[in-house]
Formats: structure tokens, C-alpha cells, sequence
């Protein structure tokens, strides 16, 4: 499962801005919400005002304001994705987060079932989680474009991911 080529759509398509305007969105409270990829259920919290939209494929969610085709560039995007075969390393969570030459791994550390990875480009911040239940997962990648969002909110986004019973 590959929700990382979503990463580079949403650096592309929103403008670098200075921090200070993404603080709106930090300041909205995380609202909990369900939902199902592939054959799991999910349950996440995500900031009040974004909306989820169908991914490229059943497997993946995609939450956002505005449409994907025309997104709020403040935003962070959220995106949920069922995954077959979560990595069963550190470093092949890091593999799967896809960095490319520029980007920066900030973060790389095993979780209570799972991983997390938080990358800082030059022009985007991604904290990806992946949790699993026996031989399948679930990931979840938070996306701001612009390298001096706070990557903590970020990364508490994606940590609230919890697979559903």
C-alpha cells in the first residue's frame, strides 16, 4: 500500500506559507471520527473541518478541506491507508515513508504496534504511523506543506490512529 506518491501531490499543490498561517488549524480542536480500509476499521483524530474523501483506491482515505482538486493550502491532509504487509522493521517503516533526496527523517521509532516516521522537506512536513494487527496494518501520513509546521501536532494526529476491535 502506497500512500506516499499522495505526499509529493500535496507539496506540489499547496504554496509554502510562514507559519504563522497554519496556526489556525492548530488551534481547532481534533475531532474523532471512524471509518473502514481494506478490512479494517479505523477509528483517528483528525482537526474539526476537514472531510473525508475517497483515496485513489478503497483502500485509502484521504481527509482534507476543500476537494482534492481543490484543496485549502493551509490544511494539513490526512490520508488512511489499508496496508497488506506493514513493515516489520524500524527501517523498513522508513522505507516505506519514501524520502527523497532534500528530505530530512526527524523521527524514526517503534510504537506500541507499529512505527512512526516523520520526514521534514523543504517544503512539507509528514508524520506517518503505521499500527498492525497480526498480518496486516493500517497507515496513517499527516502532510503540511511547509518544513516549519510544528511536527508534534502532526505526529499526534497520526499516533491517535488506532485499529478498531
Amino acid at each position: 500500500m502506497r500512500i506516499s506518491s499522495a505526499l509529493a501531490v500535496v507539496a506540489l499543490v499547496a504554496c509554502s506559507r510562514h507559519d504563522r498561517e497554519h496556526d489556525g488549524w492548530r488551534a481547532r480542536p481534533l475531532e474523532q471520527t471512524a471509518g473502514r480500509v481494506g478490512e479494517l476499521a479505523y477509528t483517528i483524530a483528525i482537526p474539526r473541518g476537514l472531510t473525508a474523501h475517497p483515496g485513489s483506491s478503497p483502500d485509502i482515505v484521504e481527509y482534507s478541506a476543500g476537494s482534492p482538486t481543490d484543496r485549502d493550502a493551509l490544511a494539513p491532509v490526512v490520508m488512511i491507508g489499508f496496508d497488506p504487509l506493514p513493515p516489520a522493521t524500524v527501517d523498513a517503516a522508513v522505507g516505506n515513508a519514501a524520502p527523497v533526496a532534500g528530505d530530512e527523517v526527524v523521527r524514526r521509532e517503534a510504537i506500541p504496534d507499529g512505527y512512526i516516521v516523520t520526514i521534514r522537506g523543504p517544503h512539507h512536513i509528514a508524520a506517518r504511523v503505521t499500527r498492525a494487527r497480526g498480518a496486516r496494518g493500517i497507515d496513517c501520513m499527516a502532510v503540511q506543506a511547509d518544513s516549519d509546521t510544528d511536527r508534534n501536532w502532526l505526529e499526534q494526529i497520526c499516533l491517535s490512529l488506532t485499529i478498531a476491535p
